[in-house]
């Protein structure tokens, strides 16, 4: 098992130190990783990054996650190895969206991750690659109560709007 739980009074916070989080480009090599990471995430979580009810990510869901062109698609993981394993603690990724001439962006964080911390870590890397391979926007479309990705994304500087194809979602959004 890759993650290691807090046996705190704090309940499901993640045990790890901030200044020893590794942020990288995802590798074909993390399947493994990526699909406990996302199995093992709680339903609101998959909820949240999947906009919809799932119970389990599938290994060709699994496989398209970790196979990027590193141009019009790319993902960041962030990583705390406590000298046992490695403790996935997030990933963002962007990957072209062709009909809105723009960039897709998702981030999904572990359970009991500090989210403003690691959420901002995975998306200045994110946001910095993009820049640099030429992406002008980034968009990420949310479920409206999703909470953690409203202040994320406000401390970001992303801008926010209702979709208009589901008042129950909103649209962030971000120029570089």
């Amino acid at each position: 098992m890759y993650r290691e739980y807090s046996d705190n009074p704090t309940g499901d916070r993640l045990t790890y130190s901030n200044d020893a989080v590794l942020v990288r480009p995802v590798r074909h090599s993390d399947l493994a990783i990526e699909a406990e990471f996302f199995n093992d995430l709680s339903f609101e979580r998959k909820r949240n990054r999947f906009l919809g009810g799932v119970y389990s990510v599938s290994n060709d869901e699994i496989e398209q996650l970790c196979d990027l062109d590193y141009h019009d698609s790319m993902a960041y993981i962030a990583l705390f190895d406590n000298g046992q394993f490695p403790t996935e603690l997030g990933m963002a990724r962007y990957v072209k969206d062709i009909e809105n001439n723009a960039h897709e962006m998702a981030i999904a964080l572990a359970d009991g991750a500090d989210i403003q911390f690691i959420g901002t870590k995975l998306l200045t890397h994110l946001f910095d690659y993009a820049r640099k391979n030429g992406v002008k926007r980034l968009f990420s479309i949310e479920f409206r109560d999703n909470t953690e990705m409203k202040s994320l994304a406000e401390g970001m500087g992303m801008s926010r709007k209702i979709d208009p194809a589901d008042i129950h979602q909103v649209i962030y959004t971000i120029d570089l």
